[in-house]
């Protein structure tokens, strides 16, 4: 009775496989799962390689999973030519969808030339834990090939994962998006050095820096978990500098000086509005 009921559910997910290979979501589900696998190939080849193979293969896989996402959402109805209204074009900029979908082309086409943004795959990776897990529970798992108990079993483990630690995963993949910056810590202050010696290397840096600073503008207006991040490193620079252990005038740097530049500088960066009532979701 047993081997006949595994015979059952065998076949059953067989069944399901062949459905569901026939949606864009099971197209998507494996663009995170091969996003996941090279994320891990490229942390092991990086520990004694400075090739990009996996990192950008990653970010391929980010840019097909997101590609499917906007064409769904914008492009699903009336395809391409709905671009020629101003509401979908200020929609597709205001979607995160396509902001992620943006940077992740930026860093796949520079880093060849970069050796890519230090830490660049991290907010991807993590949204994709989430994403597979979810898709696997309810489409996948279901009719899996397993005795009841320890699909239930699975099932359960899953759902006391995702609701205990995604809304700290969003502020981890918030954390590491700010952390991009630190791959121009050195660019920045050397940054005549650098075009005087490589200028590509320089203006291509250059281009991937002002795209994340872009990027970074429009989380902090968009996005909750990363404006805490942001007040949360403002708050601890604060504490040290307030601590009477180091001279006031660093203070004023970062206070008025430093702080004053970087609002000239992201100030000007607007999302534009949207003028009809009915918004783009």
């Amino acid at each position: 009775m047993s081997e006949q009921r595994g015979d059952q559910n065998g076949g059953s997910c067989i069944q399901v496989l062949l459905k569901v290979a026939r949606t864009q979501k099971f197209y998507w589900f494996l663009g995170h799962v091969s996003e996941l696998a090279f994320f891990v190939l490229n942390a092991l080849f990086s520990l004694y390689s400075r090739s990009v193979k996996y990192y950008r293969l990653a970010l391929l896989s980010v840019i097909f999973t997101y590609g499917i996402v906007v064409k769904e959402i914008h492009f699903r109805r009336q395809g391409l030519a709905a671009i020629r209204k101003r509401d979908v074009r200020v929609g597709l900029i205001r979607d995160e969808n396509v902001q992620y979908l943006l940077i992740a082309v930026i860093f796949y086409f520079t880093s060849p030339i970069t050796g890519g943004v230090s830490g660049g795959l991290y907010p991807f990776s993590i949204y994709s834990v989430f994403h597979v897990l979810t898709y696997f529970q309810s489409t996948l798992l279901p009719s899996s090939p397993i005795s009841p108990p320890l699909r239930q079993q699975l099932d359960a483990s899953i759902t006391n994962f995702t609701t205990s630690f995604s809304q700290r995963a969003l502020y981890i993949a918030a954390n590491a998006e700010f952390f991009w910056l630190s791959s121009f810590v050195l660019f920045v202050p050397f940054a005549l050095f650098y075009l005087l010696r490589s200028p590509l290397y320089t203006i291509t840096n250059a281009f991937v820096f002002v795209s994340v600073i872009a990027f970074l503008k429009v989380r902090y207006e968009t996005n909750q978990y990363f404006k805490v991040i942001v007040s949360s490193w403002d708050m601890r620079i604060n504490q040290v500098l307030l601590s009477g252990k180091l001279p006031p005038s660093l203070n004023e740097l970062y206070n008025i000086r430093i702080k004053g530049l970087i609002h000239k500088i992201t100030d000007p960066i607007q999302l534009p509005a949207l003028t009809s009532s009915k918004k783009t979701t």
